[in-house]
């Protein structure tokens, strides 16, 4: 009898342990605990600020990517709080564009992809300027990439580009614009979806460390990050993944359009993922989407061989995040919950 009895705590102890460990973490889960985050205010025309979807700061200065505003970028000097101008005219010339779909520091100069005309254009950040340096128009070989969502350079001589691939997530591009690796594999990707179905659903952000060469992509829906290592060309490698959850969604492609709905039951993934010379930083959300509700809530850190070092709790959900290199410090913008205003906030990293 005592026999059967050991034998029955023993499958039991088993199977507990089974569920325990089948048991999905989300991605809060791998961090030891969620710190409160020490939140100051930034002292920055916020009257000036138009309708912003984009933000990144180089050099010193902090520049937004506008909607349905005449000039696309607006520029922010750091240091004096005060707006500097509003840049690059929306429309088809040589000299305009028609939807900026990132913005980058890169090298001192700041790096503007337009993906509507599925070009790179470099601006010389002066001091109440911006100056045109140089351009890079995509070639979207079908052998490779069919159309760049979203693309962001790395040095000199690559770029890094998401979109509708042909098998792989990730395309890297020369300094021409021409494709020349693929790589990357979709995260729990549906085994019959088409490289188009999981090109719309697994959207969303880099950051690439250029000393260590390491790039980081994590998905807008869902809750997936992964880190790759770039060093040797022909076989960008691996490092690390974590994968809580993958979109949801319904395929909605018809002959006169390509596209995915994403249910009810979808996690708001990542929001922002910006570099810093010791971490990954990511503006997180983690939660299913309510209303017309849009932002994240944390702040995630990563070290550049991808293990999680430090959640931080902020105080309420911001829109856009950016990082400031001179004073090592994260760059929130968000909306005032009692006026209504923009407000533009700042975390010591």
């Amino acid at each position: 009898m005592k026999h059967y009895v050991s034998f029955f705590y023993a499958l039991l102890l088993s199977f507990l342990l089974a569920a325990c460990t089948g048991r999905k973490q989300n991605m809060l889960s791998l961090f030891a605990s969620i710190d409160k985050a020490e939140i100051f205010k930034l002292d920055i025309e916020t009257d000036s600020i138009r309708n912003p979807y984009l933000m990144e700061c180089a050099e010193g200065k902090l520049f937004f990517a506008n909607m349905n505003y005449s000039s696309l970028i607006s520029v922010f000097d750091l240091s004096s709080g005060k707006h500097a101008g509003d840049f690059l005219t929306r429309g088809e010339g040589p000299e305009e564009a028609l939807f900026v779909s990132n913005l980058a520091g890169c090298g001192g100069k700041l790096s503007v992809f337009d993906s509507d005309k599925q070009k790179v254009v470099f601006y010389h950040i002066t001091k109440d300027s911006l100056v045109k340096s140089s351009c890079i128009e995509l070639q979207n070989d079908t052998s490779f990439l069919f159309s760049t969502f979203n693309c962001l350079p790395l040095d000199a001589g690559r770029i890094a580009a998401t979109g509708l691939t042909k098998e792989h997530r990730i395309v890297l591009l020369d300094g021409h614009g021409v494709p020349y690796q693929a790589f990357g594999d979709y995260p729990g990707a549906r085994a019959k979806a088409s490289g188009v179905e999981n090109g719309f659903a697994y959207q969303g952000f880099m950051a690439y460390q250029p000393e260590k060469e390491v790039l980081a992509i994590g998905s807008s829906f869902g809750e997936s990050v992964l880190f790759y290592d770039l060093r040797k060309v022909e076989t960008p490698a691996l490092l690390k993944e974590h994968t809580c959850a993958v979109p949801q969604y319904r395929n909605t492609s018809d002959k006169q359009s390509q596209s995915v709905a994403f249910g009810q039951d979808n996690i708001m993934g990542f929001l922002s993922l910006k570099a810093s010379d010791q971490y990954c930083i990511g503006l997180y959300n983690g939660q299913k989407r309510v209303g017309m509700e849009y932002g994240g809530d944390k702040l995630l850190l990563f070290d550049w061989n991808g293990s999680p070092v430090k959640c931080l709790q902020l105080d309420q959900t911001y829109e856009q995040m950016a990082y400031d290199e001179q004073g090592n410090r994260v760059i929130l913008l968000g909306l005032d919950k009692v006026t209504g205003e923009y407000k533009v906030m700042a975390v010591q990293i």
